[in-house]
């Protein structure tokens, strides 16, 4: 279940990262951001320690024990879960779409023809390592996982809390 809310925060929070400039301060869809007070002392120092000047807007996955830090800096967006502790579960950097792997462009063309690319991500950290690929076709929103070869590995569908509460295929 922690996986699914993962995967669903994720999806819920590149899709308003991509709406976003690096200027704007980011503000997951789905979670309320919160601020720094009301998140543990060791995520915002392993934060501090790793992006010293960046932009940081947190939220919370799980109370007391999954915080995610979305992290700005001048070149790059970076999305980071972290346990209560500190600890990097995983992190996903955005990417541009010419950096997916070719066999990603297939699938996604094969699958999904017409489709409007939203936000590439990859995952960085963390196991698997893989690509994340946020699209809207038919007016349906999808957030497509990829393993570190570009081999199709799960989808999400639609917006978490939307009209179809963000189901797995």
């Amino acid at each position: 279940i922690i996986m699914k809310k993962l995967i669903l925060f994720a999806f819920a929070s590149t899709v308003f990262v991509s709406s976003c400039s690096k200027e704007e301060s980011l503000n997951p869809e789905g979670f309320t951001a919160i601020n720094a007070a009301n998140i543990p002392q060791a995520v915002q120092s392993t934060i501090q320690q790793s992006f010293p000047t960046a932009k940081v807007a947190y939220a919370i996955i799980q109370p007391n024990a999954l915080y995610v830090a979305d992290v700005t800096t001048a070149t790059t967006e970076t999305q980071i879960v972290l346990s209560s502790k500190g600890a990097i579960k995983e992190a996903f950097s955005k990417i541009d779409s010419t950096a997916l792997p070719s066999s990603v462009l297939t699938y996604l063309a094969t699958n999904f023809p017409g489709y409007d690319l939203l936000h590439a991500s990859q995952k960085t950290t963390g196991t698997p390592t893989g690509y994340r690929v946020e699209l809207k076709y038919n007016t349906e929103f999808y957030s497509v996982l990829f393993d570190d070869k570009g081999a199709y590995v799960s989808q999400t569908t639609g917006i978490p809390g939307g009209p179809k509460g963000g189901k797995n295929k």
